[in-house]
């Protein structure tokens, strides 16, 4: 066994286009909403703890003009 076999990089990967499409579901069912917010929260804290990917944008959909994350909006009143 070679030294270092038990060891890995962790490279972020753009992950833009599933974040828009989680962020367009929000305003669908509650189910789904609540679904989508769990997603993006999950893949917010591994971008925070992991790194953000190249030309990533920290929100999901900034065309939108909806807040991110949601206590964004609270912070903006």
């Amino acid at each position: 066994m070679s030294e270092g076999s038990n060891s890995f990089y962790i490279h972020p990967a753009s992950v833009g286009h599933i974040r828009k499409f989680l962020f367009g579901l929000l305003a669908r069912t509650p189910q789904e909403g609540a679904l989508a917010a769990s997603c993006l929260t999950a893949i917010d804290v591994l971008r925070d703890e992991h790194g953000i990917a190249a030309n990533d944008t920290r929100h999901p959909d900034v065309m939108s003009e909806i807040p991110w994350p949601s206590e964004a909006a609270a912070r903006s009143h």
